[in-house]
């Protein structure tokens, strides 16, 4: 079988991959960035844009799955980059799927978001789920969606976009203050990287024609301050939290936290990598990347709390 995987070089995306890789299937990366790690034998890479649907038709001949990965993330950083987030997150979804449905692709599957929040990644991920949703039902398609909730893992990019974890991790590490946005009481799942693959794959064989998103977490909630302080442990470190104002595009106190009745029910998925465990593997990976990555990943968000952003 031939899957291919837009966004294939970035985080999850290369899980997915590497998962379809052990299946013994063909898999083909179309990105923009060249993949950081180690390629299977069965996989390739396609350089490619999601907003040029050509090159998209190109890549889709003869494909029987396409994992639609692609997309690009921020909350507050994307407040003011809104044109591109549409171009990339919106139409190069609309793109994915009339090629798709061109080129015959049997199975298709597309991730969104958690939340409502009132901030341009929310807003063009809950369009482009709407739009998958609409072709599934009026163009016969197989389209499976499914509502990542907090991954975490190793290979996730420390920069330029803010995550929780790689963040307090390399804070942690260099015993620098671990910065949490408001008062830390806001609610996070987190679903170990591994297992997000594992279920998109096994959704997409399986949940194309449900008609609804389906969660994926563990349906356990931990509080920010509570990730913070298990890294700050588990790193040995002397760092202390501070909290920093609620960044814009965030309320003040979310709870996050998966509904898994479908995801039980329907995928047929009960079983997640415990989080210590997770954690301590991601932690070691992240210990092993160069001081200065992680050095400059603080720095980075430090001159990004300084910078004025035009619109």
């Amino acid at each position: 079988m031939k899957c291919l995987v837009t966004g294939g070089s970035g985080f999850i995306g290369s899980f997915i991959v590497e998962e379809l890789a052990k299946e013994g299937h063909d898999v083909m990366i179309y990105d923009i960035a060249k993949p950081e790690f180690e390629l299977p034998k069965n996989a390739e890479y396609f350089d490619g844009d999601t907003r040029y649907i050509s090159t998209l038709m190109s890549a889709m001949k003869g494909v029987d799955e396409l994992y639609d990965v692609a997309g690009v993330l921020g909350t507050n950083e994307l407040m003011f980059s809104n044109n591109r987030a549409v171009d990339v997150n919106i139409n190069g979804a609309l793109n994915a799927l009339k090629a798709a449905k061109i080129s015959g692709v049997k199975r298709i599957f597309h991730p969104t978001k958690p939340n409502d929040w009132l901030n341009t990644y929310s807003i063009t991920k809950f369009a482009a789920e709407q739009f998958c949703l609409m072709f599934q039902k009026n163009f016969d398609m197989d389209i499976a969606v499914l509502k990542w909730f907090n991954a975490y893992g190793p290979r996730q990019h420390l920069y330029p976009v803010r995550k929780a974890v790689p963040l307090f991790i390399a804070q942690a590490v260099y015993s620098k203050p671990v910065e949490v946005f408001g008062d830390g009481e806001q609610t996070v799942d987190m679903i170990y990287v591994t297992d997000i693959a594992r279920i998109a794959i096994k959704a997409t064989r399986n949940c194309g024609r449900v008609g609804k998103v389906i969660d994926v977490g563990t349906g356990l909630p931990i509080t920010v301050n509570e990730l913070a302080g298990m890294i700050i442990k588990m790193t040995r470190s002397r760092s202390k939290i501070v909290h920093l104002p609620m960044r814009k595009g965030e309320p003040e106190r979310s709870n996050i936290a998966a509904d898994v009745t479908m995801l039980k029910d329907v995928v047929k998925v009960d079983d997640f990598t415990p989080f210590e465990k997770g954690l301590k593997v991601t932690i070691d990976w992240y210990k092993k990347l160069p001081e200065a990555e992680l050095l400059k990943a603080i720095a980075h968000f430090k001159k990004c709390e300084k910078r004025s952003f035009p619109l």
